[in-house]
């Protein structure tokens, strides 16, 4: 028998190979300007060119401006993802030049210093929020499930309220501001900053950013013809649409003709301050993704300049960099956030261990069987639906089909002659791991996640 379950395992992981998704490929139509089509089409090439669809990119040299596409016209609006921040901060310097604010203004000046429950966040400073040190970083008070995913970078806050972002951090205290001096990556800071820099114009954050700095930009919802988002499989996926955290990226539509107009006025407002965009060697830059979405902007000091737009979530940054005729530079990402990692490697130890050696020693049982097999089936789906793209994908997706198929043989023909050991709390505690399991596989077969 154990010799037949290996030679199920090695088959069943050799077959689960051979259905591993492909990236998908760029477009090859081309638009805009041929020349720079065609540069952009050999840069892709040297780039290997899987995981990215549709492509968007203009350069600027000196106020001249050029525009191409793959897939897409030079006007298609894409998710900015995080470039966003930068054009956040270029608000807060013309916010500062029409003096409506300086760099000093505290959010307690802004939302009233009686709206946060500890003086010391209402007296962090809107400069603080646009070089990520204010302290905010990625924590959010209150219980640990809500807290949970702040690890990306900000809360995922859902209401549909601006005023959610300014109300998750007038509830801090200063013991969350640990990491203030420092920088520490915030969703959420960058958020309330662009909150409070609508409040203090007397218009949404969306009228503020199409007023004063990208006119054709939409915000807070997804525009006519925008590039459809996408995994790096090409499957589609939702838009990121959060209110409130739209001056993070969550949520902010723009062209690639739309930056480079904002790339090619002689001075870039912010640019040079470090408000929302990273300086490096001479130049002013910002990154960003997620899925569906890979974005990047840059322009130099001598005032060359690239937007490179995508529409999932491979990095474009190795694009834009290229098409400058410059060395990879180091943009601004959220760190990878722990609890991910461990979580992941915790779930993928017990899935790949646990079931071949209950199988191996005899261990399973009427109670036991059926908690591994359906706990196997759901890593299995979560790993095709979750991350079929990621690095760990090739190791994680042949190991768990091959633990699934061990367990399912195993069962089917040991069935008969199983018994069903076991306390009262042993099988209630199996009985709610069979809901949530089954829960899992009806959700992930529906799409849900």
């Amino acid at each position: 028998m154990r010799v037949l379950l290996v030679v199920v395992a090695v088959l069943a992981g050799l077959g689960a190979l051979l259905v591993v998704p492909a990236p998908v490929s760029p477009r090859t139509d081309r638009h805009g300007d041929g020349e720079l089509a065609e540069a952009l089409a050999r840069v892709v090439e040297r780039h290997g060119g899987a995981g990215y669809d549709r492509l968007s990119v203009a350069v600027v040299d000196r106020g001249a401006v050029r525009v191409a596409g793959l897939g897409a016209d030079p006007g298609t609006p894409f998710q900015l993802a995080s470039v966003a921040k930068a054009l956040t901060g270029s608000l807060l310097a013309d916010a500062v030049g029409r003096g409506e604010v300086t760099p000093a203004t505290t959010l307690g000046e802004v939302f009233g210093a009686g709206r946060f429950a500890d003086p010391v966040v209402a007296g962090v400073s809107l400069a603080e929020l646009a070089t990520h040190r204010s302290g905010i970083g990625a924590r959010l008070p209150g219980a640990w499930w809500r807290s949970v995913p702040a690890v990306f970078g900000g809360p995922v806050l859902d209401s549909g309220d601006p005023g959610d972002v300014v109300a998750a951090v007038a509830a801090l205290l200063a013991a969350d501001l640990g990491s203030r001096g420092r920088f520490d990556y915030s969703n959420l800071g960058m958020g309330v900053l662009g909150q409070a820099l609508a409040a203090r114009a007397g218009m949404s954050y969306g009228q503020l950013l199409r007023t004063r700095l990208v006119a054709g930009a939409a915000v807070g919802e997804v525009p006519p013809g925008a590039a459809d988002p996408g995994d790096e499989l090409g499957r589609p996926v939702a838009p990121v649409v959060v209110a409130g955290l739209e001056p993070a990226g969550a949520g902010v539509y723009a062209s690639a003709v739309d930056l480079a107009r904002l790339l090619a006025a002689p001075v870039v407002a912010g640019a040079r301050s470090g408000f929302g965009w990273v300086r490096v060697a001479g130049m002013s830059l910002h990154s960003g993704g997620f899925a569906g979405a890979g974005s990047f902007v840059a322009v130099t000091d001598e005032g060359r300049g690239v937007v490179v737009l995508g529409n999932t979530s491979r990095s474009v940054e190795p694009l834009g960099m290229e098409l400058l005729g410059l060395p990879a530079a180091p943009g601004v990402v959220p760190p990878e956030p722990l609890v991910l990692v461990v979580a992941l490697g915790v779930v993928s130890l017990g899935v790949l261990v646990v079931p071949p050696l209950l199988v191996w020693r005899r261990g399973l049982d009427r109670v036991s069987g059926p908690t591994v097999l359906l706990a196997s089936a759901a890593v299995t789906l979560a790993s095709w639906n979750l991350a079929p793209d990621a690095w760990w994908f090739r190791v994680l997706w042949p190991a768990t089909v091959a633990s699934l198929a061990v367990t399912t043989v195993t069962l089917s023909s040991q069935w008969p002659t199983l018994g069903s050991r076991g306390t009262w709390f042993r099988r209630t505690a199996h009985s709610a791991a069979w809901l949530v399991s089954t829960a899992l596989l009806a959700l992930g077969t529906a799409g849900w996640w």
